[in-house]
């Protein structure tokens, strides 16, 4: 998931984030091991990745859109 700056001229990546599905969340599965995916790194909501990133990027100084918008992906909401 991530989140961008967006005109009508450019897009540019704020912030961004692996979803780890919650299968995936056994510390000690082999899929893990095989594409480096660190032991820390774990399952976050969906849901919960769209409320916390923009607020990390302003927290580092961005700064709130007069105009905020939420575009998810098809997925989203859906486990995947």
């Amino acid at each position: 998931m991530s989140v961008h700056a967006v005109t009508d001229q450019a897009s540019s990546p704020l912030s961004w984030r692996l979803f780890v599905p919650p299968d995936w969340d056994d510390r000690g599965d082999d899929r893990r091991r095989r594409t480096g995916l660190p032991s820390e790194v774990g399952h976050v909501e969906k849901w919960r990745l769209a409320i916390d990133m923009p607020e990390e990027v302003i927290s580092r100084g961005g700064r709130r859109s007069s105009h905020p918008t939420r575009t998810p992906d098809a997925a989203a909401g859906r486990g995947r």
